[in-house]
């Protein structure tokens, strides 16, 4: 009993040192401020291919090419946090972005095909709790004045909606 006690703490340890490492590594950010906002959208999308070999398919409606640098990171970082979460609970299953711009808001829409979890429990479907990334993607949008939803049911995926006012500028 012992030695599966220790068995089962060793590899809490090397699973939480790996999300560790995966999250100080993704704490670097790129420089976004010489980048258009569907650059931005681009940039996070590549990023993420390039780190799991993923294949992810983007729908990128009519969007305004400036934006503030605190929505440009804003977008990069919900982008990334979705797509990880994806990623990770899903298996990146059917990853799609969707952005789009209307009466002065952006919409992001981050999908996957994935097993989905009941955001009303606050479980994934391998039943963890959620953790400080979906957080984290709240406030950085609520900051910002803009709203985050999460759309998900077992068995039928998950939707990160998150919607930013985008300033313009009065000339």
């Amino acid at each position: 009993r012992v030695r599966e006690d220790f068995e089962m703490v060793e590899t809490a340890l090397a699973d939480a040192l790996r999300e560790t490492r995966e999250i100080s590594s993704d704490l670097h950010l790129p420089q976004l401020d010489s980048l258009t906002l569907p650059e931005t959208v681009e940039k996070a999308k590549l990023d993420h291919e390039k780190k799991t070999g993923s294949t992810i398919e983007v729908d990128r409606g009519d969007v305004p090419a400036s934006a503030s640098l605190p929505v440009k990171i804003a977008v990069y970082r919900v982008l990334q946090e979705a797509l990880n979460n994806s990623h990770r609970h899903a298996g990146g299953t059917e990853q799609r972005i969707s952005v789009s711009y209307a009466d002065g808001w952006l919409e992001l829409r981050i999908a996957d095909g994935g097993p989905g979890f009941d955001p009303a429990a606050g479980e994934v479907a391998k039943g963890t709790q959620p953790g400080l990334g979906l957080r984290g993607m709240r406030e950085r949008v609520e900051m910002l004045g803009g709203t985050l939803e999460i759309e998900s049911a077992v068995g039928e995926g998950t939707t990160v909606r998150a919607k930013l006012l985008l300033e313009t500028e009065v000339r």
